[in-house]
């Protein structure tokens, strides 16, 4: 290029040049203005919060002071606590070991009971059916009529029917 043709862009160029930084200026200037004010207005806010809070903090601390002495009680408390769930457990453990102990021992409580209730029951069952067998033979000799027959009743194993008290 010649120098004419240079000497005819270069004040073209600086103006350019000269515009430009003139408008990165003035963008500047309002991101400047910008901040400054979003600053302006998070101090006024951190202010308002921080006079709210003060009063709240200073409740807080006069609330944790008057609690440490009861922290003092309850955190033994809770160990005691804690001891005494222990203990519950193992005792709930220990009864119910003995519960299934219990269970069998009436299980073969009751096994035993059938058992002695038939035992007995069979005796007095044969002598009940030999006396009706008898009656019936004696009756069938005797002249009664059969209206007059009666049958004997043996009661066997009822409780209740005859107390004491009668």
């Amino acid at each position: 290029m010649s120098s004419d043709v240079v000497d005819a862009i270069w004040p073209w160029a600086m103006l350019a040049l000269l515009v430009a930084a003139i408008i990165a200026v003035i963008v500047l200037i309002i991101v400047l203005v910008r901040a400054a004010k979003t600053m302006k207005d998070v101090n006024q806010l951190v202010s308002t919060a921080n006079e709210q809070v003060t009063p709240m903090l200073t409740n807080v601390n006069a609330i944790m002071e008057d609690a440490k002495p009861v922290i003092k009680k309850v955190d033994p408390m809770m160990d005691r606590v804690g001891l005494t769930v222990d203990t519950v457990n193992l005792e709930l453990l220990r009864v119910d070991g003995i519960l299934e102990d219990v269970e069998q021992v009436t299980d073969v409580a009751g096994n035993a009971a059938n058992a002695v209730n038939n035992l007995t029951a069979a005796p007095t069952d044969a002598v009940a059916s030999l006396l009706d067998k008898a009656k019936g033979l004696i009756g069938d000799i005797g002249t009664e009529e059969a209206d007059t027959r009666k049958k004997f009743v043996y009661p066997v194993g009822k409780t209740g029917k005859h107390s004491k008290s009668e």
